[in-house]
């Protein structure tokens, strides 16, 4: 191989997110009493973090969140929303079904949760359980293999 394809073709590779860098389920809380407002509805409803650890803003319109297995696709994430470099979106489960909000709750025991591209394929997922009021469980740090509980949401 010519030593410029070989530059090149490093180059390319350079821009193609490595696996494990996708965006993740980054923190969850099952049984928010008052801990995070959703300003939408005034009211406090069971929510999930999704965190950008690329360089640059990442489109997830299309993607899918689910508490299903067997329908990976149960919600999308709708048309326009990205989330910024090492940025987060908060999308709020509590069955109102527009916007940010889902057409399911989060609130049994032992519930998987499931994110997937607008593909289908699955990008990331966590085991949640109903966990005390205003307590939250979450990547530590960001984006990472380790998961924590907070007594008081990061």
């Amino acid at each position: 191989m010519d030593i410029r394809w070989g530059i090149i073709l490093m180059s390319a590779l350079a821009f193609i997110p490595a696996v494990g860098q996708q965006v993740k389920i980054n923190e969850v809380m099952t049984a928010n009493a008052s801990a995070i407002m959703d300003f939408d509805n005034y009211n406090f409803s069971e929510w999930v973090e999704l965190y950008n650890p690329h360089n640059e803003k990442v489109q997830v319109s299309g993607y899918f969140f689910s508490n299903d297995q067997a329908d990976i696709k149960k919600w999308q994430i709708p048309a326009f929303r990205d989330i910024p470099a090492k940025g987060y979106l908060i999308i709020y489960m509590d069955k109102l079904n527009y916007g940010i909000h889902t057409n399911f709750r989060a609130r049994t025991n032992d519930e998987l949760l499931l994110l997937s591209d607008s593909q289908g394929i699955l990008v990331d997922s966590v085991r949640v359980y109903h966990f005390p009021r205003n307590c939250s469980i979450g990547r530590n740090p960001d984006g990472s293999a380790t998961w924590s509980i907070y007594v008081v949401p990061s």
